[in-house]
């Protein structure tokens, strides 16, 4: 089986509940190794946290920005995980998946060109059944690009482009 896909989740505090839905709709592709995540609330005490951060942002194949108006307005989110984000997409060495957790203005940022999920744009929160939303998110972001992302990762890691499709 090859080695899991790195996931890197970033999220404002406030949005927490939304994460550990996420991670919960997440837990299936978990547990057959197809992929591994992370997020700053799983660093330690004692540890330190910038660097932790920076060392899991550059590991990260695929990096999730779980955006709301608290994602755009933290300093953490946007100046350095969201930036260095861009940066590694841009580059190819990664691929970001915006998530719209709650309604924002978030189409002229630096990530407003991706497409962003769920597929019709519309904020998870708005949702009736956010169970069902979060399962289509999780399936789509993670299972439906496995093939493309670890072909992606592994032009990248030639040096090479990876191909840009959809």
């Amino acid at each position: 089986m090859p080695k899991p896909i790195d996931v890197f989740i970033s999220c404002a505090r406030k949005d927490e509940a939304a994460l550990i839905e996420l991670e919960t709709h997440l837990a299936l592709l978990q547990r057959q190794g197809f992929i591994q995540t992370w997020h700053d609330r799983q660093i330690e005490a004692g540890t330190a946290w910038e660097a932790e951060i920076r060392e899991r942002l550059e590991a990260a194949q695929v990096i999730l920005l779980l955006v709301s108006a608290d994602f755009i307005a933290s300093p953490s989110c946007w100046d350095v995980e969201m930036e260095r984000a861009m940066a590694r997409h841009a580059a190819g060495a990664a691929r970001v998946i915006p998530i719209l957790v709650r309604a924002c203005d978030w189409r002229d940022s630096a990530f407003g060109g991706l497409s962003a999920l769920p597929d019709n744009e519309r904020p998870i929160q708005s949702w009736g059944d956010r169970d069902e939303v979060r399962r289509l998110q999780a399936c789509r972001a993670t299972r439906s690009d496995r093939s493309r992302v670890l072909s992606a990762c592994s032009a990248g890691a030639r040096g090479r482009s990876p191909s840009r499709t959809g």
